[in-house]
């Protein structure tokens, strides 16, 4: 049996109207976790047939399929809307891969509910680690900098105002503080999502003998979320996330506010180099911060998303609903 006549085959007779499938389809924002739903995939697997839930054979066949389907990426998928999403893709390329009594078996003992918190959490991960990394990449560069500039004296400002001499080193460390804090609290944020939701399933569990630690362990996960209906439906280590990501695109702003001045003719302090400005083509003498004027533009997306997913958080029911499905997007945005 077709997957989408598995999706539809209990409750309904006709399939979905064309545009609503598309209007509820996640599949576009899908394709950011496809390599995480894999990978949850394949550590499941391995775990119902250490546990015997389901046989080795079945198993093999299963993870066969999975590993072509990592080596040949999204593109080995069909993601056509009516299918609502990427797992269920994920699905239908094994069951094509196996058979559908084996490919069927890759649901066993859990829930696209599960899966999608856990592959969304197993790609923040990677993601925050690698806004650390440049976070921490620019701190270098700022205290570089300083070092070379301990005696360049220049005035410190109160109220944009001339208030006390101070160095240009000062002003250097001043902006790399506060982006330590920044790394701080995407650390903490990443430790929020750094909890394993699979065997969580739809909501209450399953009476399958599972092993939760094991796949948590597989994936990296230094926990499990203990109770199985706060597991599915929490997204706040996504706000978590988000709200450190604001916070620093603040201290990002105000250090591109800043170049902006400094560089400006008014000020005329430091010279923007030319590999990060562009100029005007009516007024070609000009030089335009424009890689500055953008960081501080985004700053106001990034606080957009924060704001829109705690619209979206703030009265669901417990525990799922589709609308975290749109928080998603905001969360890979920011």
């Amino acid at each position: 049996m077709p997957v989408l006549e598995m999706l539809r085959k209990g409750r309904f007779e006709r399939p979905m109207e064309p545009l609503a499938a598309e209007y509820t389809s996640s599949m576009q924002a899908d394709m950011r976790i496809f390599y995480s739903v894999v990978q949850v995939n394949l550590a499941h697997i391995i775990m119902l047939a250490e546990r015997r839930i389901i046989t080795e054979q079945d198993a093999a066949a299963i993870l066969r399929a999975l590993y072509e389907l990592h080596e040949r990426g999204v593109e080995g998928l069909d993601l056509r809307p009516e299918l609502e999403d990427i797992h269920m893709a994920v699905e239908e390329f094994v069951i094509k891969a196996t058979s559908e009594e084996v490919g069927g078996k890759l649901n066993t003992a859990k829930s696209r509910n599960d899966q999608v918190a856990t592959a969304i959490r197993l790609t923040l991960r990677k993601g925050l680690f690698n806004v650390e990394e440049r976070l921490l990449e620019l701190v270098g560069a700022l205290v570089a900098l300083a070092e070379k500039n301990t005696d360049v004296i220049m005035p410190g400002y109160t109220h944009l105002q001339v208030a006390q001499p101070t160095t240009f080193a000062h002003w250097l460390t001043a902006h790399a503080s506060a982006i330590i804090r920044d790394v701080e609290r995407i650390d903490r944020a990443y430790d929020a999502a750094n909890s394993c939701v699979m065997g969580a399933c739809a909501l209450a569990g399953t009476s399958f003998p599972i092993d939760r630690m094991r796949v948590a362990h597989m994936l990296g996960f230094k926990r499990i979320d203990e109770n199985t209906m706060d597991a599915i439906s929490s997204r706040d280590f996504a706000l978590q996330a988000m709200s450190s990501l604001a916070i620093a695109m603040v201290n990002l702003s105000r250090l591109a506010e800043e170049l902006m001045l400094w560089g400006s003719a008014e000020f005329d302090m430091i010279e923007l180099p030319e590999e990060f400005a562009a100029t005007s083509s009516i007024m070609p003498q000009k030089k335009n911060p424009v890689v500055a004027e953008l960081a501080r533009a985004k700053a106001g997306r990034v606080f957009g998303n924060l704001s829109g997913a705690l619209a979206v958080m703030k009265a669901l029911p417990q525990s799922y609903n589709l609308d975290l499905q749109d928080l998603t997007p905001s969360l890979w945005n920011s």
